[in-house]
């Protein structure tokens, strides 16, 4: 006989297969959302009631089943649900770690990053920095008695602390954030590759948009093009996992080597990374079809810049056209994006009628 579980599984599974268009796809997904989130209010329902009456046995469960539920709903971008409960299961792990430090102060650790990574995305950075600081403190105190538990969750925490300290223009601290990070992290990927060079990749991309911001554009380069190799190796082996961070990666390098006055170079890279992303869109339009319209807008100005007006008219009304799509799915998203679109292709035909070189003839 099929458990509970089971047959709502199989039954989700069945929902989704049925929907064949995106916007089937679309109304299919928010139905499995809401049946998400009323099983996760159930079973937190249940083991709020067991904790009442054993607090000790339970509350471990309920703090869980808060950050987990906390984590759904950031993810769903609905904030003050996912605070609450990040708050509620922080909470709770004090009190838990208080009495029993070794079993408990890992799960604070997480839940506190977790309750600054929603922080940081809603610009509340003094919130975001202090439970970063103190989850890290605890990782720290772990990884030195636990090196092979906890280094990584050391590495992931001086990452997002990095993250937030370059957009706040604290540009030193954030370097060093990511250097230590890097520095544990290749540890980690010279021991067990399959893990962690995904790691190593990420955090090199980091540091390199912090050089590229920087001005330091051979640090980036050189940045960019060591995590480049990792992806290529890893997406040679693993294409859907990696050819995405593949496909940025290159955008990422060409970018620099725009800057740089390498113009073959970011053109021989920006058009690898829109073979990845339009492969990549014909499949999954909404999720990529924004990457296949920025990097047409960036090869348009790249063409721009080598005097190829067509070709800069063609990748502009291409990104246009592809910002169009996106912005009528998500205007708050895509708009600016799309003006953006609108303004270069405007300037292009204007330069084109200026010097003859565009419009029909009378």
């Amino acid at each position: 006989m099929n458990t509970g579980k089971e047959s709502r599984a199989a039954g989700l599974k069945k929902l989704l297969a049925a929907a064949h268009s995106e916007a089937q796809e679309a109304d299919a997904a928010k139905v499995v959302e809401r049946l998400a989130i009323r099983h996760k209010q159930r079973v937190l329902a249940i083991y709020r009631r067991l904790a009442a009456k054993h607090p000790e046995a339970f509350e471990p469960d309920v703090a869980m089943m808060l950050n987990n539920a906390a984590n759904f709903h950031s993810r769903l971008q609905r904030p003050s649900e996912a605070e609450a409960e990040y708050a509620e299961a922080a909470a709770i792990y004090r009190r838990l770690a208080a009495a029993h430090p070794e079993e408990h102060e890992a799960h604070l650790a997480t839940t506190l990053n977790n309750r600054a990574v929603l922080h940081g995305n809603t610009r509340r950075v003094a919130e975001a920095e202090a439970e970063y600081g103190e989850a890290l403190a605890i990782r720290r105190k772990l990884a030195a008695t636990r090196p092979e538990a906890f280094e990584a969750d050391v590495a992931a925490t001086l990452n997002n602390l990095a993250l937030l300290h370059g957009k706040t223009a604290r540009e030193a601290e954030a370097e060093a954030e990511y250097a230590e990070a890097l520095a544990i992290r290749r540890k980690l990927a010279a021991a067990n590759p399959e893990a962690y060079e995904a790691d190593v990749a990420a955090t090199l991309n980091n540091l390199a948009n912090l050089h590229r911001n920087m001005y330091r554009l051979a640090e980036a380069e050189a940045e960019y093009g060591e995590a480049l190799a990792v992806l290529r190796k890893r997406a040679a082996a693993a294409p859907e996992a990696f050819e995405p961070a593949l496909a940025t990666m290159l955008n990422n390098l060409a970018i620099v080597h725009g800057d740089m006055l390498r113009l073959a170079e970011a053109e021989a890279e920006y058009g690898e990374a829109l073979a990845i992303r339009r492969k990549l869109a014909a499949s999954h339009p909404e999720a990529y079809e924004p990457d296949v319209a920025m990097t047409r807008f960036n090869l348009a100005l790249v063409f721009e810049k080598t005097g190829r007006h067509e070709e800069a008219l063609a990748a502009a009304r291409e990104s246009l056209e592809t910002y169009g799509r996106c912005a009528e799915r998500n205007p708050a998203q895509f708009g600016g994006d799309l003006e953006d679109a609108r303004a270069l292709l405007k300037r292009l035909e204007e330069k084109g009628a200026g010097d003859g070189t565009g419009g029909n003839a009378g």
